[in-house]
């Protein structure tokens, strides 16, 4: 199988230091990644205008990006979106209009914001992106949240799913139970998300990719939320 591995270390190490990343750091790791032979980069957030104060790689423009980087479809960049706080001041261009560089959008939902979260893969699916989306705080999902996942039609849209140890308490057979359970909703192309609470995250990223996951998660030093994540 050929693992797909997303560097999300602006994204998810933006929880560290508010997104205030210098653009020196920033274009040195997307290099790094690209030359190494990681598939995508996670540059940050595009966030609406009311969400307040953050860095700039926590509420991402087109023009900034295009401005930064000579990039490479040999590294696909893509950026999070929170299907909570998503809102019409996030500017969306097609993906084939000349006018955005990013290849991929990552829709990040919690339980509760589930049909949210699918109506905004099918918007940005149509737009031409690749969309991914996050199942944040897996562990919390409940039989009513995978009754709406399994019912919904348009799961060849994804380009895949990822379950996320938001908490960074799976062990491994954590991990096998919860892609079995995917699997049994109707997803074929499942990825994971790990943090590093336990030092379990590399661990738990074997046993995903071992049980079929299709993609996986890592950062430059584990920099991430809480404990941080999978050092990639």
């Amino acid at each position: 199988m050929n693992i797909k591995i997303t560097d999300c270390t602006i994204r998810d190490g933006g929880f560290i230091n508010n997104w205030q990343f210098n653009d020196e750091c920033v274009k040195a790791s997307y290099f790094a990644a690209l030359r190494s032979g990681v598939d995508y980069f996670e540059i940050g957030y595009k966030s609406p205008s009311s969400i307040g104060e953050r860095g700039k790689y926590g509420s991402l423009t087109d023009e900034f990006v295009t401005s930064l980087l000579n990039y490479s479809d040999q590294c696909k960049l893509v950026y999070m979106v929170d299907a909570n706080k998503f809102d019409e001041t996030i500017v969306t261009h097609d993906c084939n209009s000349g006018k955005t560089p990013f290849k991929g959008v990552r829709i990040a939902t919690y339980p509760n914001d589930v049909k949210r979260a699918l109506s905004l893969v099918e918007q940005h699916f149509d737009k031409g992106y690749e969309v991914f989306l996050n199942l944040m705080t897996f562990a919390e999902w409940q039989e009513e949240q995978y009754a709406i996942l399994e019912k919904w039609k348009n799961k060849h849209y994804l380009q895949v799913i990822n379950f996320v140890d938001s908490f960074g308490a799976f062990i491994p057979k954590d991990i096998s139970s919860y892609i079995h359970i995917l699997e049994k909703l109707g997803f074929n192309k499942i990825g994971y998300h790990g943090h590093n609470s336990l030092q379990m995250a590399f661990a738990n990223t074997i046993k995903a990719i071992e049980e079929g996951a299709s993609h996986v998660d890592a950062t430059i030093y584990g920099m991430g939320r809480g404990s941080g994540n999978l050092p990639i």
